[in-house]
């Protein structure tokens, strides 16, 4: 067979897949509807015969029988399910055989005559399959008096009796079928009917009864011109499989010639694929009869005719049959390919000949602008090539990129076109449209024989001509990587000095490229202070290659001498570059290499500056294990840790807290005014108080301090709070107090730290509790300054009540109060209120004490002491349990919207009913006495004897359910109710106060800086450590103390498990040794393969001259 078209632009990827018919096309065709019927995979589990998918019956009878094979109770039902058990396959068996009279003794069983119709589990078809698959045409009416269905669908394609009958053209059960009523034009899954597989397997007796039955039907044009899921026709597959009288039949009762597929293949396309063009013919034929006179050029959705498959496959008689019937020879797809065209690209000399010798044109060009010796070119085929120039094909004609059919073959390395086109005039020093010429095209070329051709026949001329952008062949040759060609090219003349328009030398080319054996072979041909030439930027090919990062690249420099110490303009260095982009192994190697590792660019970062600005994690881990200094400040006031807080780099904050420089890295104010400290804790919180962080490493636990062998832990507070004396940095004076940073972002985790624990009782012992007690101590002076006074007037009052006289007159008694109660207003809402209603209670003055004032007089007595208990949140003892009992108050008041909603219906429920009693006589009283009831308090007896005292009790049936309700709902439902929400987990709620208290504190010392204080008090209350020593004379106090401080703090770590952690570092740093020696095994391994390959090289090259100067030594 003919080699196929592989042309390019025709090429589709998805035709190496099969379609639902089991199509398979090749993928070196160009129209995804072009198939043969050689790649169809016929899938069905019928096609192979439905004998091989049988389990053998004998295998079956040799299977251990158990307990139930055996009949029970002797019943006729036991003894059929023992028989259907041990002769499963006998049934199947006298299907095949045809045995009538077995198939009704074993159909009468109720085994098989309840699974008549039931899919078998191998093949999922019913025993009617079974019978059309055996051309059973008695066992089918057999099956149907038993009640087997004629149209029962069954298999993976889900497929009818008929199908199979078609498939296998069992002529016999087809007609059996159809005429106990069989559905013809039933389809399967992929919506094939039986005519489809007719017309698939060459089942032409079967057809042709399908055709019959559909014309006394009335309905051939639906069956016969029915399409699949994927629009092909029955007539589609007839000529896929060249079945010239499947074609007759169909064409005889009326098939479509036009249909076209998904592909917008017709029957014609298929037909063309066959060198028997019998079925071709018929179909054209039938075309002309019906005076389709244009059915020859119909074309496919690639624009692909019968003539262009023709021209794929090779079929000349194919060709002639199209051309006879008025195929247009030039007949162009829609990427403008001519049949001779793909005969080219195809090779097919004979194929090309037949169509110059009719008629076609040489020069036609594509929608590439490729003519037809272009494609002879990238096919190789100098016997194509030779006939289409001797035709009159122009030997220099380019294509829309300006390339001749020589530029092709030298790009494709076809040696021996290219060898035939020089013979026949090809001029080399034609270029492309970007100025290229043949020589540029063989730094594509690994072939040894390509370049050498180019250059032996004028390449040589070429080597130095440079195209529209000043690239010589040598350029490319160093940006490809291809050491074959960099040789020749050397070797025929080819200058390595060269420099580009930014000043690059072909060692910065090939840096750039990644091509470490390039390098080597050109510092080979140059001397060797040019490793270190620079271009325009100042940068040394080392410096290219640490900006891509190519660690071999940059150890072959090294080892040739290259300068790891440079800087380029930008004050770059190439360890600046590995750093800024995250090349780890290439920070590694310059590392080793004892590169400068603190040297600073223009904007005086270091390059562990540049690792931390960009996330790198593990070269920041490299630097600073090599020694490298993250507190440098650069021109931004920026350290390390400044960068990894504004970069939120997590991990790199970490590594350099962990590190040796984490206290002057927390030293730095240049950027802001303020120590990272502040940024951490808004930004990188994690970094402040995960393990071994900054909270961490400010407390320091010592043991075995002298004779006596005290322990001592201190903590620093020098981070949390900046000191009195206000020092200004970056126009910004530094009054910082963490205390408000945590509060504004609500750091939970930063206020549980025992630093931060520390920090709040060194600060309550210095002046806040001062503070605080003398605020507690003026509000029980204002509480007493309230109460007593408003207490005495109403004693007054009462007094006056009880003597007044029949006429309820009422005795005018004189307040005698100060104006005003205090200098100052507190900001609390509830002591606005308690002032207002003290003034409300004092004014008018010397006015008579009425039952308003005394009502006012309660609110502000009892608002006082609420006021009062408020501010003892913080007070020793009693604080933790005051804020657990607010924030139980504040779940029940939650919760009392529906209990009071619930309280208002039992109240109006209870003053309707029993409204003749005292208690619910009004609606208010009714609803104190259900919130009484609430408690507990039903008073069952004053209730219910009263209405049986007055004959009422038979009446109060509604009253009871009232009263049961409740006791159900409110008394035992929301009591519970309460409960639970109340209390809760009470280990939450204690959390929960302490976090509380901790907010508190937190809040007294972050307003306490805003307070004028003279300097001796801000340096009493400013200490930049705590010490806690803990030795045998300690009192009781400093016991507490101890305790309650050290609480949770991470302990210094002993001595063995020190030792034990540097033994695991030891070990992590060997593996990684390890690691980077095998790496260099396996570069030294690349290196001997490189250095083996170009002494085969010069070897070859030394032969060929040898055998050119004296054949008879070779």
């Amino acid at each position: 067979m003919k080699k196929r078209s592989r042309i390019h632009a025709l090429y589709r990827k998805n035709d190496d897949h099969p379609n639902v018919h089991g199509v398979r096309f090749w993928d070196k065709w160009k129209f995804p509807s072009w198939g043969s019927k050689e790649n169809i995979n016929r899938s069905s589990t019928i096609e192979n015969g439905i004998d091989g998918m049988f389990i053998n019956a004998k295998e079956q009878l040799k299977r251990p029988k158990s307990v139930t094979d055996c009949t029970v109770n002797n019943s006729l039902v036991s003894l059929g399910f023992a028989v259907a058990n041990t002769k499963t396959w006998d049934l199947y068996q006298a299907i095949k055989k045809g045995s009538l009279e077995e198939i009704r003794n074993l159909v009468t069983l109720n085994y098989y005559h309840d699974k008549i119709n039931s899919l078998d589990k191998e093949n999922l078809f019913t025993f009617m399959h079974y019978a059309a698959r055996y051309n059973r045409s008695d066992v089918i009416g057999c099956l149907i008096d038993f009640g087997a269905d004629v149209n029962s669908m069954g298999g993976k394609d889900s497929i009818a009796p008929l199908h199979v009958a078609a498939q296998h053209n069992c002529t016999e059960a087809a007609q059996s079928l159809i005429r106990f009523g069989a559905t013809v034009h039933v389809n399967s899954k992929t919506k094939n009917s039986p005519l489809h597989y007719c017309c698939k397997y060459g089942s032409d007796g079967v057809a042709e009864i399908i055709l019959k039955e559909t014309e006394r039907l009335n309905i051939t044009g639906k069956i016969i011109n029915h399409p699949d899921n994927e629009s092909y026709y029955p007539i589609h597959f007839a000529a896929l499989y060249n079945n010239k009288a499947m074609i007759d039949i169909l064409l005889k009762f009326g098939a479509s010639i036009v249909k076209k597929n998904v592909n917008g293949r017709l029957p014609s396309h298929f037909a063309a694929e066959h060198k028997d063009t019998a079925v071709l013919e018929d179909l054209l034929q039938c075309a002309k009869v019906k005076g389709l006179n244009d059915y020859i050029i119909i074309s496919n959705n690639e624009g692909g005719t019968a003539l262009h498959i023709a021209a794929d496959v090779g079929s000349i008689i194919a060709a002639e049959i199209c051309l006879k019937y008025g195929a247009e020879i030039e007949a162009q797809t829609y990427e403008l390919l001519t049949p001779l065209h793909i005969a080219a690209k195809n090779g097919n000399y004979e194929f090309a000949e037949f169509l110059i010798s009719r008629g076609a044109k040489v020069n036609s060009k594509d929608d590439a602008g490729r003519t037809c010796l272009h494609y002879a070119a990238l096919s190789n085929s100098i016997s194509i090539t030779e006939l289409i120039i001797r035709k009159g094909a122009d030997i220099e004609d380019r294509d829309t990129g300006g390339h001749t059919p020589l530029h092709l073959a030298v790009k494709k390395g076809c040696t021996q076109v290219i060898k035939k086109l020089f013979e026949l005039g090809a001029d080399i020093t034609t270029t492309d449209s970007d100025g290229r010429h043949c020589v540029h095209y063989i730094a594509e070329q690994t072939d040894i024989s390509t370049i050498q051709a180019v250059l032996e026949n004028g390449g040589k001329e070429l080597v130095e001509c440079p195209d529209n952008e000043g690239l010589v062949p040598l350029r490319m040759v160093a940006t490809e990587g291809n050491l074959p060609a960099l040789y020749f090219l050397v070797q025929n003349g080819a200058s390595m000095g060269t420099l580009d328009k930014e000043g690059n030398t072909l060692l910065h080319i090939a840096a750039k490229a990644n091509h470490r054996d390039t390098i080597k072979q050109i510092l080979k041909h140059t001397n060797a202070k040019d490793i270190n030439t620079r271009n325009t930027s100042g940068q040394k090919p080392i410096h290219i290659a640490a900006i891509y990062g190519h660690k071999r690249v940059i150890q072959n420099m090294i080892k040739n001498g290259a300068d790891i110490n440079s800087k380029d303009i930008h004050s770059y260095y190439p360890l600046h570059y590995v750093a800024k982009d995250g090349y780890t192994a290439a920070a590694q190697l310059l590392v080793d290499e004892n590169a400068k590792i603190d040297v600073l660019d223009r904007s005086d970062n270091t390059p562990i500056h540049l690792a931390c600005a960009n996330g790198h994690q593990e070269v920041t881990k490299i630097l600073l294990a090599s020694g490298a200094d993250p507190t440098t400040i650069n021109n931004q006031g920026l350290n390390c840790l400044d960068l990894a807080i504004e970069n939120d780099q997590t991990e790199i904050g970490l590594q350099i807290i962990r590190s040796k420089y984490w206290e002057k890295a927390l030293e730095n104010k240049e950027f802001d005014g303020h120590t990272p400290m502040k940024r951490l804790i808004e930004k990188l919180p994690i970094v402040a108080y995960v393990t071994q962080a900054v909270m961490d490493r400010c407390i320091t636990y010592t043991s075995d301090i002298g004779d006596s062998k005290e322990k001592q832990i201190v903590f620093n507070f020098s981070y949390l709070e900046a000191p009195p004396s206000k020092t200004k940095t970056k126009n910004t004076e530094d009054n910082y107090s963490a205390a408000s940073s945590i509060l504004s972002h609500n750091r939970i985790k930063l206020m549980q730290h025992p630093l931060i624990r520390a920090y709040r009782h060194y600060k309550w012992n210095s002046l806040l509790r001062y503070h605080y007690y003398g605020r507690c101590f003026i509000n029980l002076v204002f509480l007493l300054a309230v109460c007593t006074p408003v207490s005495l007037n109403i004693n007054n009052y009462y007094k006056a009540v009880r003597n007044q006289t029949g006429n309820n007159a009422v005795e005018q008694i004189t307040v005698t109060q100060p104006s005003k109660f205090m200098n100052e207003i507190a900001a609390s809402i509830v002591e606005i209120g308690i002032e207002l209603m003290a003034l409300l209670y004092c004014l008018p003055f010397q006015q008579p004490t009425t039952i308003l004032k005394v009502q006012i007089g309660a609110m502000i007595v009892f608002l006082s002491f609420i006021n009062f208990l408020r501010q003892l949140k913080r007070a020793f003892g009693v604080g933790l349990y005051l804020t657990m009992f607010l924030t139980i108050m504040k779940t029940i008041i939650r919760a009392s919207l529906v209990i009071i909603l619930f309280l208002i219906a039992f109240a109006i429920a209870c003053h309707m009913v029993l409204r003749q009693l005292p208690e619910f006589s009004e609606l208010g009283y009714a609803f104190i006495r259900v919130l009484t009831m609430m408690v507990g308090d039903i008073s069952y007896r004053e209730i219910f004897q009263h209405l049986y005292d007055t004959n009422q009790l038979q009446n109060s049936g509604l009253a009871l359910i009232i009263i049961v309700l409740s006791v159900v709902i409110i008394n035992i439902a929301f009591a519970n109710l309460l409960v639970g929400l109340a209390v809760g987990d009470i280990n939450e709620v204690r959390s929960n106060a302490d976090i509380s208290l901790i907010q508190m504190d937190l809040s007294y010392i972050s307003s306490l800086r805003t307070y004028f204080m003279p300097k001796f008090l801000q340096k009493y209350a400013y200490q930049s450590a705590l010490v806690l020593r803990n030795h045998h004379k300690m009192k009781l106090r400093e016991k507490f103390i101890w305790k309650k401080l050290t609480e949770g703090v991470r302990l210094q770590a002993p001595i063995e498990n020190t030792l034990e952690r540097c033994k695991d570092i030891n070990i992590f740093q060997e593996l990684r040794q390890q690691n980077l020696n095998s790496k260099d095994f396996t570069d030294n391994f690349a290196d001997f393969r490189s250095d083996v390959l170009h002494h085969l090289i010069t070897i070859e090259s030394l032969l060929k001259k040898i055998s050119n100067e004296d054949p008879a030594l070779i």
